[in-house]
């Protein structure tokens, strides 16, 4: 984020934000420029060096108590996981593959009879492998579709009255590198 500063002299500067509350030079006039101190939007909760971090045990949803260094409860993170809608999805992919793979293998294999070629390995492994890899690739869709994005929320008590922090997942599919929005 920069900071806004214009001159006497009408030149504009955009300064990082480590000159906060600092006075600088124009370099065309000499004129000193006070840059604008930044007011601190964060709650004062996270202003420690030091947090610990327990997970609950006996939660579905993934739940952490985080403590300072004093043992004091600071905060609570949970994570839901939809439960229900995770076994829907994971059933519904697996009938997606049972159909896609049941209709893409009768159909290799009606194929080949329809084009008079014999029933021998080469003429029907290499379209089973590619009908097996769509299968596959419209389970992971389906799965993908149907469940739900899991963000991350931190609140002040376990009951969850006050949210302090949200952290959204940007996308439902994150196998290598895990994209978050706060």
């Amino acid at each position: 984020m920069a900071i806004a500063v214009v001159c006497e002299c009408g030149r504009s500067f955009n300064l990082r934000t480590e000159f906060a509350g600092q006075s600088v030079r124009c370099p065309d006039c000499g004129a000193t420029l006070d840059v604008p101190a930044i007011a601190s939007q964060a709650d004062p909760l996270f202003d420690r060096d030091q947090f610990l971090l327990r997970q609950r045990v006996l939660s579905i949803a993934q739940a952490y108590d985080v403590r300072g260094a004093d043992n004091a409860e600071l905060m609570f993170i949970r994570r839901p996981t939809f439960l229900l809608l995770s076994i829907l999805g994971i059933l519904a992919g697996m009938l997606v593959f049972l159909v896609v793979g049941g209709a893409g293998s009768a159909a290799v294999m009606g194929l080949g009879t329809a084009l008079g070629l014999p029933p021998r390995p080469e003429f029907v492994i290499p379209p089973l492998i590619v009908v097996i890899i769509l299968a596959l690739l419209a389970t992971i869709a389906t799965v993908v579709a149907i469940v739900p994005k899991r963000h991350i929320y931190f609140h002040r008590d376990p009951k969850s009255k006050e949210t302090i922090l949200e952290i959204h997942q940007d996308s439902k599919l994150m196998p290598f590198r895990p994209k978050f929005t706060l």
